[in-house]
């Protein structure tokens, strides 16, 4: 019983852990560089051009989850196209390493444009 409440605890935790981080890329990768005071060098810019787009964007994206999400010691963003006939339908697959009770966890998340200059994050 007491191994069972011990895991529920812990899954809940790493649940809390994982909402709260999804709540801090939501905001930190849909804040454009620059509109920030604080931080003018917060959020990221679409490169300009579409050549490289795909990796140019997934480098930022790590970038800035990177720098300005410390629970987050390394991440990694694929890019997944939706389609071969509509390139532009895509999504970053986001791979988080976290460290969490003393143990390493990864945690994964999948970004995505919602049509409105923003990016949904699930």
């Amino acid at each position: 019983m007491e191994a069972s409440s011990a895991r529920n605890r812990q899954g809940g935790s790493i649940h809390s852990l994982r909402q709260s981080i999804r709540q801090n890329l939501r905001n930190i990768l849909n804040t454009r560089s620059g509109s920030c005071r604080g931080a003018p060098e917060l959020g990221i810019d679409e490169p300009e051009g579409a050549e490289n787009f795909r990796e140019s964007m997934s480098r930022a994206i790590e970038q800035c989850i990177e720098r300005y999400e410390p629970r987050i010691s390394h991440a990694e963003v694929q890019v997944v196209v939706s389609s071969a006939s509509s390139p532009l339908d895509m999504t970053f697959h986001i791979t988080a390493w976290v460290t969490f009770n003393e143990t390493h966890e990864v945690l994964e998340f999948d970004m995505a444009p919602n049509g409105s200059q923003h990016y949904r994050v699930d």
